[in-house]
């Protein structure tokens, strides 16, 4: 079954916070956010704004071109 686009960020978005060994709290810390909001982008269940994707690329330390490398955006 193909992901959706939604779920294909979420993915990313949990796959680079375990990288930093970083929870969901801590990145909602950094985020100025709830960390429901940070499990429901991370389960596909948000349409997330390009300036919140923004935000969390910010804390995670990643840019938003490294981010979309490996996501298919056609889905």
């Amino acid at each position: 079954m193909e992901s959706s686009l939604l779920e294909q960020i979420g993915r990313k978005i949990r796959e680079i916070r375990l990288h930093r060994s970083m929870t969901q709290e801590q990145l909602a810390n950094l985020c100025h956010t709830d960390p429901s909001y940070i499990r429901k982008v991370e389960s596909g269940n948000v349409n997330i704004s390009v300036k919140r994707l923004k935000v969390l690329c910010d804390s995670l330390s990643v840019s938003l071109s490294a981010f979309f490398k490996d996501i298919d955006t056609r889905k």
